[in-house]
């Protein structure tokens, strides 16, 4: 089958400026190139394709994805098994905030007491991150890198680990919980009123969350607009914060924008 530049670029959700790029450098060349120009893919380059996609989204750099690429079946095999493994890690983590959100969701509903200790621990699971899973991953498949750079990576592996551990025996959990629900009861009912995102109703909670995360781990402005532009990028974040409130997604990217523009590092 022939996909033309346009239909690769809406299968594997990558833009024809990119398409065209990897073309230029090597990395896909297309399958046949019209008299007009036009390229076109077969089978075989929409599954380099995917590879060349997965490799970015684990950090790779295009020369090193480059070398991957040459690798036999066996270990692309054992990549994409590897893969695997830690997206039904997520998985699990993901369904773990949700239940959490859920029963945060139905403390609002009904009132009644809720389980702080449950969820504390769906939290605590959350926290780690696929950050750490991916360095885990790099460094298993590290032959394609030099001792040192892997060296520097599990060094800060390891200190990422001894911190976050620190970082949890010190956190108080239940005040952790309960600063976290409260804030998110206040932020739904924001925009429920329709609050307007640089008001200083949401700046002050934007404010709270800021620190609330602080709570979790170390923040810094960089983190906090990541943390708004994955809300909207993000389909697994989007769908959390959706569930709270349809407009929230769109209304924290903004908010938190907002303050992080005015965050001085």
């Amino acid at each position: 089958m022939e996909y033309s530049v346009e239909d690769i670029s809406k299968l594997a959700r990558v833009s024809v400026r990119t398409l065209h790029y990897y073309d230029e450098i090597g990395l896909l060349k297309p399958a046949d190139r019209k008299s007009n120009g036009r390229r076109y893919y077969g089978q075989e380059q929409l599954i380099k394709l995917i590879e060349i996609v997965f490799f970015k989204k684990f950090g790779f750099n295009l020369k090193k994805i480059a070398s991957m690429l040459n690798l036999g079946n066996k270990d692309k095999r054992a990549l994409m098994i590897a893969k695997k493994e830690l997206l039904k890690k997520e998985i699990t983590r993901i369904k773990g905030l949700i239940k959490s959100i859920d029963m945060t969701l139905e403390f609002y509903y009904k009132g009644g007491n809720i389980n702080y200790n449950q969820i504390i621990k769906q939290f605590e699971l959350f926290q780690k991150t696929t950050k750490e899973d991916k360095q885990r991953f790099i460094e298993e498949f590290g032959e394609l890198e030099d001792e040192e750079t892997k060296k520097n990576k599990k060094m800060s592996l390891a200190k990422q680990q001894e911190y976050y551990e620190t970082m949890k025996s010190n956190m108080d959990h239940k005040l952790f919980a309960k600063r976290n629900l409260f804030w998110t009861k206040k932020i739904v009912e924001a925009v429920s009123n329709n609050k307007k995102e640089d008001s200083k109703e949401v700046q002050d909670l934007m404010k709270e969350y800021f620190e609330i995360l602080k709570m979790a781990g170390p923040m810094s402005k960089k983190k906090w607009l990541g943390i708004g532009i994955s809300l909207c990028e993000n389909k697994d974040s989007y769908i959390i914060f959706a569930k709270m409130h349809p407009k929230l997604p769109e209304f924290m990217t903004k908010a938190i924008k907002i303050y992080g523009d005015n965050l001085v590092e």
